[in-house]
């Protein structure tokens, strides 16, 4: 039997949060802290006939803050239902701080290590690095030269805008390199994907596929932006 992956906040769940957590915390806090989390997060759990693992996210930037399994098929099938969930959504990145028993589990689904200390570890995954070498029409809401709206004195050097991500509607910002006059769109192909360090969305870089810019200096383009930011740029790898 296949499992499901249910996302709700139900009395299964929260039974299973409870024992889960018997072993971890001090029995008279399990019932404040499971109301406290299920209020706060949302659950994903799998089952069979019953419950086998729980996985709790919180709502607005999809950080994974607690994950408990009875095998590690289960815990791959939560973090593959939330990354498909989270990519829908728009979100860039996962984050996660979780128990050092995870790490096998995390690694095997493409989460990258970020600390290890005192039995718990930090870790993330980007998501839309499936962006990279895919064509995309930007539409420019800042073109070429158009004032920063906070900013004072600082112009837009590149044309800004976005990109239509799904059916529902969400999208996704884009720099848009090469052009040097202002556009209303821009079709081209993403070069390069910029991720910052404690946000959960993502800019897409636009270029022309004729076009082969030197990275420092499309670093240089968007640094008007990214200077404010703790940034990481993942790459096409033709670029």
């Amino acid at each position: 039997m296949d499992y499901t992956i249910v996302k709700k906040q139900d009395e299964e769940a929260k039974a299973y949060l409870i024992s889960s957590l018997k072993n971890k915390v001090a029995q008279e806090l399990i019932e404040r802290l499971s109301e406290e989390y299920l209020n706060q997060h949302f659950v994903l759990y799998a089952k069979k006939d019953e419950v086998e693992g729980i996985l709790l996210y919180q709502k607005e930037d999809y950080a994974i803050v607690y994950m408990a399994y009875e095998a590690t098929v289960v815990a791959s099938l939560l973090l593959q239902k939330l990354k498909e969930e989270a990519l829908h959504k728009g979100i860039a990145k996962l984050t996660c701080q979780l128990a050092e028993e995870a790490l096998p589990i995390l690694e095997k689904e493409e989460f990258v290590l970020i600390e290890n200390k005192d039995g718990l570890v930090k870790a993330e995954c980007f998501l839309q690095d499936e962006m990279l070498g895919k064509n995309v029409k930007v539409y420019i809401d800042h073109p070429y030269g158009s004032m920063h709206p906070i900013r004072e004195n600082v112009y837009y050097p590149i044309n800004c805008g976005y990109v239509l991500y799904d059916i529902d509607g969400d999208v996704i910002d884009a720099y848009v390199i090469g052009p040097q006059e202002p556009l209303e769109e821009f079709e081209g192909v993403v070069i390069g994907v910029v991720y910052r360090k404690d946000e959960h969305l993502s800019r897409l870089i636009v270029s022309s596929p004729l076009d082969r810019i030197d990275k420092e200096k499309i670093i240089q383009l968007i640094g008007f932006e990214e200077q404010h930011f703790d940034t990481k740029i993942v790459w096409a790898l033709w670029n």
